[in-house]
């Protein structure tokens, strides 16, 4: 039995077990791929960010 036969009879011969499978490796991606593209975006406009603005604070009289 190969790798590829072994890898369908685990998870892709019943859909009940082929669903959450790729249910869950989908919201994973998405979680990755959403943290990779958020550091890029941040790291390349570093100080445009509305997080990146300090706003004066008046003293007290």
């Amino acid at each position: 039995m190969g790798l590829k036969e072994s890898i369908y009879q685990v998870f892709f011969k019943r859909s009940t077990i082929y669903v959450p499978f790729v249910l869950v490796g989908a919201y994973f991606s998405n979680e990755a791929l959403d943290t990779v593209v958020t550091s890029i975006w941040e790291s390349r406009n570093k100080g445009k960010l509305f997080k990146d603005i300090e706003i004066p604070v008046a003293e007290a009289e």
